[in-house]
């Protein structure tokens, strides 16, 4: 585990507090999941932090890690969320970060082939599934 995962972001980055009267439901899940360690971040909490471009230099290469376990993994939306936020990102960010850049792609290239592969043989399984009509 790096130095950087033991920490929270609130002491890596630092966080100023909502101003008062401006706390939301969206304020509210991102001062908490700042407060803890990077390596205990759930998958919902990634994507929340990575939607909002906060850290993305630090939560990057942790999302990374469980989009190579699953890339079409559900944080708590839909299949496929935390690699729609990573995307997402801006292309200032994947410009400083080329190596992250390389290592999304070639996710997305490993994607791209099972899907050409299911889609293959969906052909075979829907032709031998039709019904036959007499």
């Amino acid at each position: 585990m790096s130095a950087t995962a033991s920490g929270s972001l609130n002491t890596m980055i630092g966080l100023k507090p909502a101003p008062a009267g401006a706390s939301s439901s969206l304020i509210d899940r991102v001062t908490q999941a700042m407060q803890r360690p990077v390596a205990e971040l759930s998958l919902a909490e990634l994507r929340v932090l990575l939607s909002q471009g906060i850290a993305p230099d630090i939560l990057v290469p942790r999302a990374i890690d469980a989009l190579r376990e699953n890339p079409l993994v559900c944080s708590d939306y839909y299949d496929g969320d935390l690699f729609s936020a990573v995307l997402k990102l801006p292309r200032e960010f994947w410009a400083s970060h080329q190596e992250l850049w390389l290592e999304v792609g070639g996710l997305l290239s490993e994607l791209d082939s099972a899907i050409e592969i299911v889609a293959k043989d969906r052909q075979i399984f829907e032709q031998a599934t039709q019904p036959t009509r007499d």
